[in-house]
């Protein structure tokens, strides 16, 4: 089941990550990469599990338990995700300003 092309949904990727990231094989294959453990991408975490069978075993099943019990994460939420996610940067981009007015209510 579990591929280098295996998405990783959104709301399993910090379990997933925990997971590798706990493999006490770990930091030899951030060494091997050249990688710091919070650039590694999704492909990469899914390359080291298929490198660890008893990992893999956890992730397959933690990606199975998920597409049974959790909601699809069809395209146009993906795609809608992004866009937020697009708009967030382009606000903090800009570094508004807030301005707070007190105001006192006379009882």
């Amino acid at each position: 089941m579990l591929n280098a092309y295996t998405p990783i949904p959104t709301s399993l990727r910090g379990q997933i990550r925990a997971r590798v990231k706990a493999h006490p094989h770990w930091p030899a294959f951030l060494i091997e990469k050249g990688l710091i453990s919070a650039s590694a991408r999704n492909a990469d975490l899914i390359e080291f599990a298929l490198r660890h069978q008893e990992l893999k075993a956890q992730l397959e099943h933690a990606l199975l338990a998920y597409t049974t019990a959790a909601p699809r994460e069809d395209a146009a939420v993906l795609m809608l995700a992004a866009r937020v996610e697009k708009l967030l940067a382009e606000y903090a981009a800009r570094k508004p300003r807030v301005r707070v007015k007190a105001i006192s209510q006379a009882l």
